[in-house]
């Protein structure tokens, strides 16, 4: 936290809510998430590749390979393989993968 001082004890939470920001939550990818992940995982490589990969090719159906990589994944995970996905109230925020 930018400025501010808190006991080592207490949670990630409860700074959050001290600050005013909305609480989030973690929780391990299921397969029903496939589609959320995959829609993140497109619009970071477009904003993140923007001036590296050809137009063309982020503007294409990037989308489908995404999902289909991502519903694979999730559905058959490999055994060393972590997602998490980090969410708020409305919506998936974000999330981790490892492995």
């Amino acid at each position: 936290m930018i400025g501010s001082q808190v006991s080592s004890d207490q949670s990630l939470h409860e700074r959050m809510m001290d600050d005013g920001m909305m609480s989030i939550s973690l929780r391990a990818a299921r397969p029903r998430d496939a589609a959320a992940i995959a829609d993140i995982h497109t619009r970071s490589w477009r904003d993140a590749y923007a001036s590296i990969l050809d137009a063309a090719f982020l503007a294409g159906p990037i989308e489908r390979e995404h999902l289909a990589s991502w519903t694979s994944r999730l559905r058959q995970p490999a055994p060393a393989q972590s997602v998490t996905v980090a969410e708020d109230a409305s919506d998936q925020r974000g999330g981790q993968v490892g492995g």
